[in-house]
């Protein structure tokens, strides 16, 4: 069935609502949600929408973007710049040229250039049943990166938790197993860079194993948590 696998020393499920298509806001719920295990609550207040959408039957489109209240630039070139900026003030203090200041202030606003041109704009996981799966990266620069996943190297697709100096946070994880015995296994990761909430997780793990490998589970209404151990797939 389509059970909600989350994974840090232990493995436990949690009941996933059913997909609906459009956008899809942010709501409450009495489920674990980002507030409780991240640092950062402004993820789960808005900072990224999900737009789903079925252009066909047997496809289905799961697009994660920044939405246009959200900054996007982080913490991290916050404080780049205000380094930087305090170095002009420090040189200025001290009787530096003009010209300092101006190559200084410069650097500034390459880095912050340069550090927009990089910010992922959007991720998007298209699911086609029977061929697999595609990943996709927009930069804010227009550069896009794409991935192929074939459906017969998928093993299982599982919700995850991770675990941070300052933070902990849930993501989708898909296990591939190579074509090849001694092909090592891997773990590919869609949304790594936006980290959708949970909320949207949830949608996102059941609507891509229902479209997959064909999966209904009428325990998605069902409330509260069921515990399973997380095993490999025959598949």
């Amino acid at each position: 069935g389509c059970h909600h696998l989350l994974d840090s020393q232990t493995t436990s499920a949690v009941s996933a609502s059913t997909p609906s298509p459009g956008v899809v806001p942010e709501t409450q719920s009495s489920r674990p949600t980002d507030h409780a295990f991240s640092s950062s609550p402004e993820r789960a207040a808005g900072r990224v929408q999900l737009i789903v959408d079925e252009p066909g039957s047997g496809i289905r489109s799961y697009t994660v973007r920044r939405s246009q209240s959200s900054s996007t630039f982080s913490l991290q070139g916050w404080r780049s710049a205000s380094l930087l900026l305090l170095a002009v003030c420090v040189a200025a203090a001290n009787g530096a040229t003009s010209l300092v200041c101006v190559g200084i202030g410069s650097v500034i606003l390459v880095a912050i250039m340069v550090h927009r041109a990089f910010s992922v704009r959007e991720e998007s996981l298209l699911i086609m049943e029977g061929i697999g799966l595609q990943l996709c990266t927009v930069y804010a620069s227009g550069r896009e990166i794409t991935q192929f996943i074939d459906t017969a190297v998928i093993s299982e697709v599982v919700i995850a938790e991770a675990v941070r100096v300052d933070r902990c946070f849930y993501y989708l994880a898909c296990l591939v197993h190579g074509k090849h015995p001694r092909m090592p296994p891997q773990i590919i990761v869609p949304f790594k860079h936006l980290l959708p909430p949970l909320l949207q997780l949830e949608q996102i793990y059941c609507g891509t194993r229902e479209v997959l490998w064909s999966e209904h589970d009428e325990s998605l209404h069902h409330e509260g948590p069921s515990v399973q151990p997380l095993r490999p797939s025959a598949r």
